[in-house]
């Protein structure tokens, strides 16, 4: 990794950030809402959802804000599914207690319509000590190949590792995530 490519990139960060502290506050508090209503939820609570509840639940992820028609969304994703199908690998996905690649892998493989950035949001809203979100702007900053492919569960023995660090753990996601803008740098895996 490039030392002083990152510390400069760390400095920018901080310095930008200093500079439109509105802007960070606002978003701060936002994600801090987000992940309070996440956590709000239990398996029982997420398997009783009515497709209603189902809507306001995907509708307030980050990876929703590119579709303007979210009910279309959802729709599709509930007629692609089936409603209690999709809400059962949802509640394993996020509560169940095989191992995360392959809740991960059997999630992924049975469920059309989510893909690794709206599952990978959802994962670290519900456990952000354990997860990290996994978009294109992150496999910047966390890409590890096994066999030619993504490896989810090795990104996050990365991240236990704590190959990008800020102790707060909701915020090491929010962090590297605005880091990678600035690096475009891939760092060798530990």
């Amino acid at each position: 990794m490039n030392s002083r490519k990152l510390q400069s990139a760390i400095s920018a960060f901080v310095k930008n950030k200093k500079a439109n502290a509105a802007y960070y506050d606002d978003n701060w508090t936002e994600r801090r809402e987000r992940k309070t209503y996440y956590q709000s939820f239990t398996r029982d609570k997420l398997l009783a959802m009515t497709e209603e509840d189902f809507f306001e639940y995907i509708s307030r992820l980050w990876s929703m804000v590119i579709w303007g028609n979210k009910k279309y969304v959802v729709d599709k994703l509930i007629a692609d599914n089936g409603f209690d199908t999709l809400k059962k690998r949802l509640a394993e996905l996020l509560y169940g207690i095989a191992p995360i690649d392959t809740r991960w892998t059997a999630f992924l493989q049975t469920v059309k319509g989510l893909g690794p950035a709206t599952i990978s949001e959802l994962l670290t809203y519900t456990n952000p000590e354990e997860y990290v979100i996994f978009n294109k702007t992150t496999i910047l900053v966390f890409i590890v190949k096994k066999g030619g492919t993504f490896h989810p569960a090795l990104i996050i023995e990365i991240w236990r590792r704590r190959a990008c660090t800020e102790r707060t753990p909701f915020r090491e996601v929010v962090f590297c995530h605005h880091l990678a803008m600035y690096l475009f740098i891939v760092p060798a895996s530990p």
